[in-house]
């Protein structure tokens, strides 16, 4: 009977030591541009787009949302070199529902502009730098279509604007702690199962 309340003692430690000190993260679901609805920039904001994604982080696990009438707009994803010709015959991928919610699955440069002929030009378009889930730039040759440096989006990452995006989930996700946090655990658990 001790010895398997030690065990379980030693788990329960080992779990602990696992979860980390920063173990809980959030994901986020931000409204392109920080506006509800995605669609050309008017007012000769031309940078609307570019100066909403340099002031904004984005993480592994985040999600934009794009929302637009689905008769007179969509969103494309392209590779780096389509995006700044405004090419939009060989999409990566194509939207078209009108509430398109697109979730980044790992870190490095992601490049997004309407399908609509013309309007990549007028600056309906997006480049987001995507970081790691612990906050990790990623190396500039771990993009398929070469990860941009900081400075071509207009400077470093800042915080996001609380207008701009919501949790996209209430249930937080764990994360391993580093080497220190599995040795104390492993440790630990050892020392209680041998007394």
């Amino acid at each position: 009977m001790g010895m398997c309340l030690a065990l379980w003692i030693g788990i329960g430690f080992l779990m602990v030591s696992l979860q980390g000190n920063n173990a809980v993260t959030s994901a986020y679901e931000f409204k392109v541009g920080g506006l509800d609805a995605w669609a050309l920039p008017t007012g000769g904001r031309t940078d609307l787009y570019q100066e909403w994604a340099a002031n904004t982080t984005f993480k592994v696990g985040d999600s934009l949302s794009f929302l637009y009438p689905p008769s007179q707009d969509s969103v494309i994803q392209v590779t780096k070199a389509a995006y700044i010709r405004c090419d939009i015959s060989n999409p990566i991928a194509k939207f078209q529902d009108g509430n398109t919610v697109f979730k980044f699955q790992q870190w490095g440069s992601y490049y997004f502009t309407s399908g609509v002929p013309g309007h990549c030009e007028k600056s309906e378009k997006l480049a987001v730098l995507v970081l790691g889930a612990n906050g990790a730039i990623p190396p500039q040759d771990s993009a398929s279509a070469s990860a941009p440096a900081l400075g071509e989006f207009g400077g470093s990452p800042a915080n996001s604007p609380a207008n701009s995006f919501k949790p996209t989930s209430s249930t937080p996700t764990l994360q391993p702690a580093g080497y220190h946090g599995i040795m104390v655990g492993l440790a630990f658990g050892l020392l209680v199962l041998l007394f």
